[in-house]
């Protein structure tokens, strides 16, 4: 009950923000994955590996030089029979002619190149990965603080976790 109330609020002060914003971007989708058992001798009698439905709604709402952006989704999970919802990303966008600021759940990236990790920060979701789901599943979101600062001769980034968010 608790979540609901906290969700209901939030989703009252995102739409609160996009009637007085000067750009707001609502979009999402809808998501189907299924995966059949073809093996016959099937011990616990279910036709399906895997059947879920996934729906996402992203919510992008600015003014000025600040965004408010919210990414949230809705699974439900038919071998289970459990339903479940969560919070990708709620963060606050500011930017300034040489820096930028951001507070809130977000998906962090460094030196990420065709699968290759050299230098990331991001705790990534290995199931979501080999079950096939789209690649952005794989990140996980991590609640903290970017700050990045752009003089002429380089380009720094800073980034504070304060809660460590293990692979899953």
């Amino acid at each position: 009950m608790k979540k609901i109330i906290v969700a209901a609020a939030f989703f009252a002060a995102m739409f609160s923000a996009a009637a007085q914003a000067e750009e707001s971007i609502v979009h999402g989708f809808l998501q189907g994955n299924y995966s059949a058992d073809t093996a016959s001798d099937n011990p616990d009698g279910k036709s399906y590996k895997r059947a879920e439905e996934r729906a996402q709604i992203r919510f992008d709402v600015g003014q000025g030089d600040y965004r408010l952006i919210f990414k949230g989704e809705a699974l439900y999970d038919h071998l289970d029979s459990a339903a479940d919802g969560k919070v990708r990303e709620a963060y606050i966008d500011r930017a300034f002619a040489n820096w930028d600021f951001r507070v809130g759940r977000q998906m962090i990236t460094w030196g990420v190149g065709d699968l290759l990790f050299i230098n990331d920060v991001f705790p990534k979701d290995y199931d979501a990965f080999f079950s096939g789901r789209p690649m952005e599943y794989m990140k996980k979101g991590v609640d903290g603080m970017k700050v990045g600062l752009y003089p002429e001769f380089a380009s720094i980034e800073a980034v504070v976790i304060p809660f460590f968010e293990p692979n899953g």
